[in-house]
């Protein structure tokens, strides 16, 4: 399967593929039920010393973490995937207080678990190196997204300037009101995006968009849409 459409244009897909084959990444997975797993890959020859992880844990209807753990002189050896760290979901969930709401107990029966937390929640987990310069990111939703609580429009609003006078690289200025799930951005024109395919975490982002001709700012405005999960 190709990662681009006919005429060079990039899919969905090779967004995830290039943020999934980074060279030093951190990923982590629910390895058995209420069990996660936190692995670092190195793909260099050279082993890395003095990472840091940060645990975030995260509610769908706030841009601000709950709670933050952080690991320190984290190792990182050359040519290598090592598990970190094994750790019990209701652990990692435990120092983060959230109020179960009235609307909970219909999507706990749906979702089949029995903690609340997993639906109000999700995981972002940074790896940084000693100086706070983050080198790669990874999310984890406890549940799947049709059963998460406090998820709501985030009312994504776009901006866009031009960043040289080629008339081919732009600036597109990204805005949320509140936590968003898989932002599409897509284009009429031929062109790349810096990124795609993220989740928001934030309340802001910025994406570069780079056309394959010079266009106008006007062309480039018309021809630019943002999606989320929510619509």
């Amino acid at each position: 399967m190709s990662a681009l459409e006919y005429g060079g244009k990039r899919k969905l897909a090779s967004f995830q593929l290039e943020r999934s084959f980074q060279p030093v990444m951190v990923s982590v997975d629910e390895i058995s039920p209420g069990t996660l797993a936190i692995f670092v890959t190195n793909d260099g020859r050279k082993s890395l010393k003095n990472l840091v992880i940060a645990v975030k844990v995260q509610t769908y209807s706030g841009m601000e973490p709950c709670s933050e753990d952080s690991f320190n002189e984290v190792s990182a050896p050359a040519s290598t995937t090592t598990t970190f760290i094994t750790l019990p979901v209701e652990k990692v969930l435990d120092k983060c207080k959230v109020r179960e709401s009235d609307d909970v107990e219909e999507k706990l029966t749906a979702s089949g678990f029995d903690d609340f937390r997993r639906l109000t929640t999700f995981l972002h987990l940074d790896l940084k190196k000693e100086g706070g310069e983050v080198i790669s990111s990874t999310y984890q939703l406890l549940c799947k997204p049709q059963h998460a609580v406090g998820l709501s429009d985030p009312l994504l609003r776009a901006s866009l300037t031009s960043e040289d006078s080629s008339g081919q690289t732009f600036l597109l200025r990204l805005q949320a009101n509140s936590v968003a799930l898989f932002v599409q951005l897509d284009s009429d024109l031929e062109g790349v995006f810096s990124d795609n395919g993220f989740m928001m975490v934030k309340p802001r982002k910025k994406i570069t968009f780079r056309t394959s001709r010079p266009r106008s700012l006007g062309e480039v405005k018309r021809s630019i849409t943002v999606m989320s999960y929510f619509n």
